[in-house]
């Protein structure tokens, strides 16, 4: 099998990431979907095991979240996973961090 690649990059509002992010989960939870981008397209099927990666980073004006899939043709079992997204802080969290990221979410 040839190799296929499709990909994109450009600047969204966050309400079209967040559609565009649906439809991925929607596609999952479907067992397939199919990525397009002008006339260029692929097909993907995901097995029951999936290896995520996800990266996250603050630098000066840039905030940043990374999040890769993968899978193997043939399944391979999964591991637990403690990686978790909420809205709120950690409690474990210092109140002074915590102080930090709300201003930075309050001026947007």
């Amino acid at each position: 099998m040839s190799k296929k690649e499709l990909s994109f990059k450009g600047r969204v509002e966050p309400a079209r990431a967040v559609n565009f992010l649906n439809d991925l989960v929607a596609g999952l939870n479907s067992g397939g979907f199919y990525l397009q981008n002008g006339d260029d397209y692929i097909g993907l099927k995901p097995n029951q095991h999936l290896l995520m990666e996800v990266e996250a980073s603050q630098k000066k004006g840039k905030d940043k979240i990374t999040i890769e899939l993968s899978w193997d043709r043939e399944d391979i079992q999964t591991e637990d996973m403690k990686l978790r997204i909420t809205s709120a802080p950690p409690q474990s969290m210092e109140k002074k961090e915590t102080e930090k990221i709300e201003d930075t979410v309050k001026d947007g």
